[in-house]
């Protein structure tokens, strides 16, 4: 709805101006849509967004999404800084993000003590499917069969 503006008329009590109960039906309306809020006009937002509580209210939804988000100089996640470059590299923090690939190779403790041979593709101190089953099947009962297993 447009802004409906009560005729007061060219001078007081000359008598051209809006009917008394006119006036007050256009003041009623007017506040009806603002209390409804359906005033709101992104294109000609003139002050910050800010939320009322901290941490409460959304900007959008898993089901109804926002398409694009334009800003020009910062994004902040949870306290931490994203931003860009001046050659337009993504930078988290200030810094470029790091990236980890996958390793190849053993993987050693601190105590080098080793976790992963992935020359042989084992897990030293790991007992082998195959060597289960193999336990398995020869044994007679429970505790026989943890017998097996202590021994290997």
């Amino acid at each position: 709805m447009a802004k409906k503006t009560i005729n007061i008329g060219t001078s007081a009590n000359k008598g051209n101006g809006d009917p008394l109960r006119t006036a007050f039906d256009k003041a009623n309306s007017n506040f009806n849509e603002l209390y409804a809020a359906s005033t709101l006009d992104p294109e000609n937002t003139a002050s910050n967004l800010v939320p009322a509580t901290d941490s409460t209210y959304n900007l959008g939804s898993a089901s109804k999404q926002w398409s694009d988000l334009h800003v020009k100089d910062f994004v902040y996640i949870n306290g931490t800084r994203l931003s860009v470059s001046a050659t337009g590299s993504l930078l988290v923090g200030n810094k470029p993000p790091s990236f980890t690939s996958d390793i190849v190779g053993s993987v050693f403790a601190d105590d080098s003590t080793l976790l992963v041979d992935g020359v042989n593709g084992i897990i030293p101190g790991y007992i082998s499917i195959a060597s289960l089953k193999t336990e398995v099947a020869a044994s007679t009962d429970f505790a026989d069969f943890k017998t097996r297993i202590a021994a290997l």
